[in-house]
């Protein structure tokens, strides 16, 4: 750990991120974090680049990264496959938690338009924001982490606690795979592309069976 990055310049981002990202609506993290990230961009010249907006090295990082791009779409699919069979009410819970983020009553095809700004929204926040964040205060792989435990936080809904559990669990592990997705490549595209992929499966296989 590097002790002269824990600053209080540091710490107090992260801090209202993570307090915001696990209230509710967790979206004020979303609010906060972008606009303090383009904010401080600007204040500290740096390039979008830098902050994980290299739209020219997408193709090349999905070609090179596409097993870990696809990765939480399988683990998405078997979450759902296996739920099926073991606890059925997962179902309904997913549903009764992300309703009040899509709009399934106004036009089926626009689901996955609300699912790519959504997932491009989070990306910003919880990757190139609180994992970068993070980083400057401990050990990457710990910031992985840190961020995911934020992310599953971030989507907790009531239910029963075995559903809750099975739940955050999922939502951890998919966030640990962005996270090393983006610790890779510094691509927030990508992530996205990954996370969008992801959730659009789990959307419509949800809304199959």
């Amino acid at each position: 750990m590097n002790k002269k990055n824990i600053t209080f310049k540091n710490i107090l981002p992260v801090a209202v991120t993570s307090v915001l990202a696990v209230i509710k609506p967790s979206g004020l993290a979303i609010v906060f974090a972008i606009p303090y990230l383009l904010i401080e961009r600007r204040i500290n010249q740096t390039s979008y680049e830098d902050l994980g907006f290299k739209i020219k090295n997408t193709w090349s990082d999905v070609k090179r990264y596409w097993w870990l791009i696809l990765a939480p779409v399988i683990t998405g699919i078997l979450t759902i496959l296996l739920s099926k069979i073991i606890l059925p009410e997962f179902y309904t819970h997913v549903l009764e938690r992300i309703t009040p983020m899509l709009s399934f009553n106004i036009a089926f095809a626009i689901i996955p338009l609300q699912l790519l700004v959504l997932a491009f929204g989070e990306e910003i926040a919880f990757r190139a924001f609180l994992q970068t964040k993070y980083s400057n205060i401990v050990n990457p792989v710990w910031a992985i982490i840190l961020t995911s435990v934020i992310f599953a936080l971030a989507h907790f809904s009531l239910g029963s606690p075995l559903v809750i559990i099975y739940d955050l669990v999922s939502i951890f592990i998919d966030s640990i795979l962005y996270g090393f997705l983006y610790s890779k490549t510094k691509n927030i595209y990508v992530c996205t592309i990954s996370h969008f992929l992801a959730n659009l499966a789990g959307i419509y296989i949800l809304l199959a069976i």
